[in-house]
């Protein structure tokens, strides 16, 4: 057992060794490091982005999206970097249905638009009373009650005659809508994709990560990635 001068010595040279050890790791940790920050952000380029996997696709909408150099640009400039979005919406019309029992839900049949302010999706919402049955006619539906469009949005939505319209055509078919989003405000995402057989194919289902970007009165206002 080391008494005295020469315990401090020996401590004193540990102490040393372990210094030198940690200035030594130091460069190495610092280039692991900066590997894989290099590696999570990725700086986008269009040749990076064509072709690419789903991991380095996400890093490189992760790296679009810390940025901003989306924002302010017009959607004809947003469509040239990454090009078309694999989704969006252009925004939505409501019709109410029926009767409301609850002051903060409205049963409404619901029409949301994609980017090219086509109808894309149908749907009903706070639905509290039972569909009816009756044949869908335009004029009856026009001029007709509440009541009068729950008895036939039900056979409205199996049609499908909807889908693919433009803002105009629904408008003549179905007359002015209860409530209208702001149609110059677009929500636009881009996604990870996988390659088959040579062919770029989208994976919307079950979205979790993507690039969210809002248009408003035509520019980019708003630009993040999301998931985790």
């Amino acid at each position: 057992m080391l008494l005295g001068p020469e315990r401090f010595e020996t401590m004193a040279s540990m102490k040393g060794n372990y210094r030198a050890k940690l200035w030594l790791a130091l460069p190495i940790t610092i280039l692991v490091a900066g590997v894989f920050w290099r590696g999570r952000n990725e700086p986008f380029t269009k040749e990076k982005w064509d072709g690419a996997s789903p991991e380095m696709r996400d890093r490189l909408l992760a790296s679009l999206a810390n940025s901003r150099i989306l924002i302010g640009r017009s959607e004809h400039e947003l469509y040239e970097l990454p090009g078309e979005p694999d989704g969006g919406r252009g925004g939505t019309i409501a019709f109410f249905l029926g009767s409301s029992h609850d002051a903060n839900c409205q049963p409404s049949f619901v029409v949301t638009y994609g980017t090219d302010q086509t109808v894309q999706s149908q749907n009903l919402s706070c639905l509290q009373e039972e569909a009816g049955n009756a044949i869908f006619e335009s004029g009856h539906w026009r001029n007709g009650t509440p009541n009068d469009r729950l008895a036939m949005v039900r056979d409205l939505i199996a049609s499908r005659h909807l889908l693919g319209r433009t803002r105009e055509e629904v408008r003549d078919m179905l007359g002015r809508p209860d409530t209208d989003s702001h149609t110059s405000h677009l929500k636009v995402w881009y996604t990870r994709r996988y390659l088959e057989d040579g062919k770029i194919k989208k994976r919307l289902a079950g979205i979790s990560r993507c690039l969210y970007i809002e248009i408003r009165n035509g520019r980019v206002e708003k630009a993040e990635f999301v998931g985790s």
